[in-house]
């Protein structure tokens, strides 16, 4: 990622300025995306077989991140469109009467965004062979946190880069030369012949590695988790996870924990199936249900209905309060006891804030420009400057 970042910022961005008003063809923003592949390919951070399409998607959704320079340019072609499409000023409505730049069929930047990102990852999951992993993908899974560990692992990219390739199976092993490239005679495991040496069966499958790769790979995974653990629940562990040694006492100690708080968390919870339709993810019975079960157990446990609504509105009220964030701090400032605010109190104060710091609209912004350029005072000064320096000059000759 630390190769990549760069490419967006700086190479990529002076395709930027021009773009909309140089004449880029297809083509050559084609083949500058092929120089830049080659380049990543030479300094082992991209696969040469790996799949061209996830390089360009959003690390959120599994991609690489990178600003393809065909994707640049189209979206600020359909950003410039956008807004002299959009624009009331004398001279730009000349420029879309003319067409000079293109403004029909142009969208708004999120929606050009959106667009341009479903593209790219139908063309992934499309591909018989690239986009087998992404299909597999139960459609109940969070896709966000799924694939967060591109943007929190903080992996090297020669490090990335393969487990990448093996998701899209672009290791050339033995069932995909026998199947696509027809190298070899038998699309069996090279070492124990009992199964297709596929990238599923080197990873999860193979016997000969089970009591020693697979199990070092498991001990790790659980190591890291006991690691966390300990660290939610203030037990003894290593400032590092991987030289962290779980002992018999405080992995008793972790899952006593972890039971209590199972038990607590699960009480009085509903039973909420999984959705498998749209019309049951918007129902009442769905979402409330859901909502139910987000409550804290203490609100969730209580026995009043009173007591419930008090625990509930001082919930509400925290967090409003912390997603305030620096606005919290001009809003009570006026008053020495906003700590003991509830949500009357609240929401009392937050229209006097708007009255007194009113949102700008366009209108405005636009009535401002027209004030700074029509100030008479500004061409006087520009005409004594200039008379100054004249003077001066003949007082040198």
């Amino acid at each position: 990622m630390e190769r990549l970042t760069p490419l967006n910022t700086l190479a990529v961005s002076l395709l930027r300025y021009g773009a909309g008003i140089i004449g880029w063809t297809k083509e050559e923003l084609k083949a500058l995306d092929r120089v830049t592949r080659k380049v990543l390919t030479m300094n082992d951070a991209f696969h040469p077989n790996s799949d061209v399409d996830r390089l360009y998607m959003s690390r959120v959704n599994g991609g690489r991140g990178l600003i393809s320079c065909e994707g640049c340019v189209r979206s600020e072609v359909n950003s410039l469109g956008w807004y002299v499409k959009n624009s009331e000023e004398g001279l730009l409505q000349g420029v879309r009467a003319t067409s000079v730049i293109r403004s029909e069929g142009t969208v708004s930047k999120e929606e050009f965004k959106t667009s341009w990102n479903n593209e790219q990852l139908n063309n992934w999951k499309d591909k018989t062979l690239h986009g087998q992993f992404v299909r597999e993908i139960p459609e109940t899974t969070h896709v966000g946190e799924s694939w967060s560990w591109l943007r929190k692992a903080d992996l090297k990219i020669q490090t990335e880069e393969p487990i990448r390739a093996s998701q899209e199976q672009a290791i050339r092993t033995n069932y995909v030369k026998y199947h696509i490239d027809k190298t070899v005679e038998s699309p069996l495991c090279g070492l124990c012949g009992e199964k297709c040496e596929s990238v599923n069966h080197i990873v999860c499958e193979y016997k000969k590695l089970a009591q020693r790769e697979y199990k070092r790979r498991h001990d790790n995974v659980a190591r890291a988790v006991h690691w966390k653990l300990c660290e939610k629940y203030h037990l003894d562990k290593k400032d590092k996870w991987y030289e962290h040694a779980p002992d018999s006492e405080t992995g008793s100690t972790a899952s006593r924990l972890i039971r209590e708080d199972e038990a607590m968390d699960s009480e009085n919870k509903l039973n909420v199936p999984l959705p498998r339709t749209n019309y049951y993810r918007k129902s009442f019975s769905y979402n409330g249900a859901t909502l139910w079960n987000s409550l804290p157990s203490d609100i969730r446990n209580t026995e009043s209905l009173g007591l419930f609504k008090r625990k509930l509105e001082e919930k509400i009220h925290s967090t409003m309060m912390d997603k305030l964030g620096p606005l919290r701090e001009v809003l009570v400032q006026k008053d020495d006891d906003w700590e003991e605010w509830g949500l009357e109190e609240l929401v009392e104060n937050l229209p006097k804030y708007v009255e007194r710091n009113p949102l700008r609209t366009n209108q405005d912004i636009r009535t401002k420009d027209e004030s700074q350029k029509a100030r008479p005072w500004k061409k006087d000064r520009e005409k004594e400057k200039m008379l100054f320096r004249n003077k001066g000059r003949l007082k040198s000759n």
